[in-house]
């Protein structure tokens, strides 16, 4: 389906507010023209470390780290308590005496992934691995604790690397599977979070916080929220799109059983199981999230109906328009949109938005009615290319301004000089707009319940709409 044009709002000029970081390069561990490798993310991890305080370094063994059964001795042995002696290495070489190795009473290895799931199946009998030369060591000395990181921003990890760092480091008389430790990016990120709530050190708060929202950036945790930066546009001209489809497969994992949700696609569109011919379509912009049901796209039948119907009864439509605002949270707003499609064939189909300009609800409902219903602005016919400049003239000139359409050498749109006429009709959306304060920094369970505050009674409002057309 086409996309809701919401570029032109998104990129326009915004005011920094002091909520939240607006640009992820002053956030302390982002830097300009770095593909944020893996060493990059795991010099951050370390220094992260290196500013907790030693009780919760030493937590984060006992708890995220240690928690296995193979690692029970080490975590009970562990006091929070002891002296403040740490060592940290990056790029970490194998000692050179055998004395020097761990075993399974005083070392880890702990591989870092995406998701914590891979759990590899070592093979004892692999000789000649190679070198080895781990992402990370980190020593608390003063309880005789030993971690080696290998580090991965997805699933990665790979059985002979891992065997390589145990070789080099491990005794023989200890077993791989006896110091090997999956762990997530989520599972980090989570025990920081505890961290940042109840440090009453200001240096190690923000720290920890400047991490998190590092590692969200870089989509390596869950969905865990949003932010003030996550509606701004960064320097490289983005959204947070990433962030919104985890948001969106976090709602469609709760919300699905209550709702009938299809599971998430990754695409920007929400189904509900019951509803055959229209969806919702989910886009951030500055402004906040816009859900948006979308009546007619992609179905040319459906589309006609749909006028057909308004057309002969704007009154039942309304109706069904004001039982959806008045379910709605007053700070949402309602708005109208037509959408126009040029079609040709199945690969050279042109589209123009907000035919006319968005109308709010209730105040633009009737501008939106005799747009929908006008027969030349949704014609359903084949129009010349000459019509097509006259008619939608305004919504070109507006599509040229964002970059959100393409014209032909000739300045003529659509863009294909060997075509004359095109397949003129109309769809339109019902988005509503969850304002950003409703979002900004909530728990998770307060935004799944904005979220089934909206698209419950836009579910409502889908079945009335599959029932009258």
């Amino acid at each position: 389906m086409a996309k809701v044009p919401g570029l032109r709002r998104a990129i326009e000029m915004i005011d920094r507010d002091w909520t939240g970081v607006s640009d992820k390069h002053m956030n302390l561990f982002y830097t300009y023209r770095t593909k944020h490798l893996e060493d990059n993310v795991t010099r951050a991890l370390v220094l992260v470390f290196r500013n907790l305080a030693p009780a919760h370094l030493r937590l984060f063994f006992h708890e995220v780290v240690l928690r296995a059964p193979a690692q029970r001795d080490m975590r009970e042995h562990m006091s929070l308590l002891a002296e403040d002696k740490f060592e940290f290495e990056l790029q970490v070489t194998p000692p050179e005496e055998s004395s020097e190795r761990l075993d399974a009473s005083n070392g880890v290895i702990v591989g870092v992934n995406y998701s914590g799931t891979q759990a590899p199946v070592f093979d004892a009998s692999i000789e000649n691995l190679g070198g080895a030369r781990p992402d990370a060591l980190i020593a608390d000395t003063a309880n005789n604790i030993t971690a080696i990181f290998e580090i991965k921003l997805d699933d990665s990890l790979y059985k002979e690397q891992i065997q390589r760092h145990f070789k080099a480091f491990f005794a023989p008389t200890t077993k791989v599977e006896q110091v090997f430790v999956e762990i997530r990016w989520s599972e980090i990120a989570d025990f920081l979070r505890r961290v940042e709530r109840q440090s009453v050190n200001d240096r190690e708060r923000f720290v920890v916080s400047a991490f998190i929202e590092y590692l969200d950036w870089l989509n390596l945790i869950e969905f865990s929220g949003f932010n003030a930066s996550d509606f701004r546009i960064q320097q490289d001209g983005q959204l947070s799109y990433n962030k919104l489809h985890r948001f969106l497969a976090l709602v469609t994992g709760k919300l699905d059983s209550e709702l009938g949700l299809e599971k998430y696609s990754y695409n920007g569109m929400l189904r509900f199981q019951d509803i055959p011919h229209e969806n919702v379509w989910v886009e951030l912009a500055k402004e906040g999230i816009s859900c948006g049901i979308v009546c007619g796209s992609g179905k040319m039948w459906r589309a006609q109906r749909l006028r057909d119907y308004i057309a002969s009864d704007p009154s039942a439509f309304k109706e069904m328009l004001e039982r959806l605002r008045k379910s709605l949270d007053p700070q949402c707003e309602v708005v109208l949109r037509v959408h126009s499609y040029f079609r040709y064939s199945r690969f050279r189909t042109a589209w123009l938005p907000n035919i006319g300009g968005e109308q709010p609800y209730p105040r633009g409902f009737q501008k939106f009615v005799s747009t929908l219903t006008d027969r030349n602005l949704n014609a359903f016919e084949y129009v010349s290319k000459t019509v097509i400049q006259q008619r939608f003239s305004a919504e070109i000139e507006e599509g040229l301004l964002w970059d959100g359409i393409e014209v032909g050498e000739d300045g003529q749109f659509p863009k294909w000089k060997d075509i004359d006429k095109f397949l003129q009709y109309a769809y339109f959306h019902v988005d509503v707009l969850i304002p950003s304060e409703m979002l900004i920094r909530k728990p998770l369970d307060d935004l799944i319940a904005v979220m089934r505050s909206v698209l419950g009674p836009e579910h409502e409002m889908m079945r009335a709409m599959n029932a009258a057309v």
